[in-house]
């Protein structure tokens, strides 16, 4: 018996001084925290150098303001409207109801919204919003596109004023509303569809023999959104779908062409030229990334509630996780793993859109830190730096690196549009044209593999393969262009 209770005394001892174990050294650290990384220290200096709020972010954000009002101002007065609504609901005291109450949260969302739009519509001064032809608004640029839905689109002209606000936004740079988790997203929708209607009418433009002005047009919108596509994902993405767009209208025109002659090429050569420029662009975007990150862990760092700052419930439960994630929390800490992961991204990002192989994620941070291998894994977890931070780290890792293939897509688009230029400017056909494909320079080639495309004579179609499934091409390829 004595025995007995001897084991089940060394079997209570055991949890009870891992527990003390825990704790001390915890206290050890939470009694030494770590200094910021010059990778975060670097980040933070770069990013201060970004806008968080820019002008042309109101200008988009108020593109469809009513006749004769200021977009900027109307653009700002809808912000505005957001935030008040956010800090009513703040002052009243009353907590959101909890996910697991659809009711109740269906119930909250519904008079929020209502609320958000009884005060924009003060922001009309009423006014009545401008719109885009719905036609356009609903249509797509899209392959294959036949000349009549090319013509169609083109015949879909929106009012002077919604053109002028439109292309002052295309040529007015970065477009943010705040870096802050909760800042509001600028409306796109409307800058697309004007984006729509342009690289439609300027494929009616080289239909009707106006090619050099066509090329001007496509080269104008493939650069505006080069040089804004840093500013977030969100822009650098949607900057890849309109230059897509583009190309796209670009390679079916020279398609459809007998003979480019050489001082057009040289002009559509130019035009693409700054889609080659978007693995770098696409990777500073990480930049921007890199504010909201910033923002979020200092939110949380200065929040009544840890937790709270991350969307999570104040039950007991949480109150009671929320004092613990504190004491073991290290800001710094957080914030240079966060820098290490940036930093990857911005490499990973970087090559994947050049055409080069995903690297692979460090197992290590997918791990917390605690295991290379099969060993006790996350038991080592709690005698860790920082188990939180690390948490956080790993959960928001960006697994970003699908947004860099579209990228890679877009350049494989651009190479094959290339080709085809050139095809057209040799006045190539028969057999010539196939062996052109076949021997093709290395800029007119596959961006994944370096071969050459694969050409269909009988059909005279080019087939480029596409990895990733795209808003403007449908999905993964390859893709049937003419030639």
């Amino acid at each position: 018996m004595k025995t007995f209770k001897k084991v089940l005394l060394w079997l209570a001892a055991i949890p009870l001084g891992l527990i003390a174990a825990v704790v001390v050294v915890q206290t050890y650290y939470a009694l030494t925290p770590v200094p910021l990384s010059k990778e975060a220290e670097e980040l933070n200096a770069r990013a201060a150098k970004l806008p968080s709020v820019t002008e042309n972010g109101y200008r988009l954000n108020g593109l469809l303001a009513p006749r004769g009002q200021d977009p900027v101002v109307y653009g700002r007065c809808l912000v505005n409207a957001s935030e008040k609504r956010r800090d009513d609901e703040k002052a009243s005291g009353k907590e959101k109801p909890s996910g697991d109450d659809q009711a109740a949260w269906d119930a909250y969302w519904k008079d929020s919204s209502a609320r958000l739009t009884e005060l924009q519509e003060k922001c009309l001064e009423g006014g009545a919003k401008m719109a885009f032809p719905k036609a356009l608004t609903d249509g797509k640029v899209n392959r294959p596109m036949s000349i009549e839905a090319w013509h169609g689109l083109a015949q879909l002209v929106p009012e002077a004023e919604l053109i002028a606000r439109a292309e002052a936004i295309l040529a007015g740079g970065p477009r943010r509303l705040g870096a802050e988790v909760d800042s509001p997203i600028p409306t796109w929708s409307g800058l697309m569809t004007f984006e729509r209607w342009r690289i439609a009418s300027d494929f009616v433009h080289w239909e009707n023999g106006n090619e050099g002005g066509a090329v001007a047009g496509w080269a104008s919108d493939i650069r505006h959104w080069s040089k804004s596509a840093h500013e977030s994902l969100i822009g650098a993405m949607l900057a890849v779908a309109a230059q897509t767009q583009a190309t796209l209208a670009l390679q079916n025109a020279a398609a459809r062409s007998g003979q480019v002659n050489d001082a057009l090429a040289a002009a559509a050569f130019s035009a693409l030229s700054p889609i080659e420029a978007m693995p770098a662009v696409v990777a500073d975007s990480m930049f921007a990334e890199w504010q909201t990150y910033s923002s979020m862990l200092n939110a949380a760092t200065v929040s009544p509630s840890f937790g709270a700052a991350l969307g999570i419930d104040r039950k007991f439960i949480h109150r009671a996780t929320d004092r613990l994630a504190r004491f073991v929390f290290d800001q710094n800490d957080t914030i240079n793993r966060f820098a290490e992961t940036n930093l990857w991204t911005q490499d990973a990002l970087r090559k994947v859109a050049s055409g080069q192989e995903s690297p692979e994620f460090p197992m290590e941070w997918a791990a917390f830190g605690c295991t290379t291998g099969g060993d006790w894994g996350m038991l080592c977890l709690p005698f860790m730096r920082n188990p939180v931070g690390r948490i956080l780290a790993a959960i928001a890792a960006p697994i970003y690196t699908n947004y860099g293939t579209r990228v890679a897509d877009l350049r494989n688009l651009a190479s094959a549009t290339r080709l085809t230029i050139e095809a057209r400017r040799r006045g190539l056909s028969g057999d010539a044209l196939a062996a052109f494909v076949a021997n093709a320079p290395a800029d007119m080639r596959d961006v994944f593999t370096g071969k050459p495309f694969e050409y269909d004579a009988a059909k005279k179609e080019l087939r480029p393969v596409l990895r990733e499934k795209n808003t403007v091409l449908g999905e993964k390829g390859p893709y049937a262009l003419p030639l």
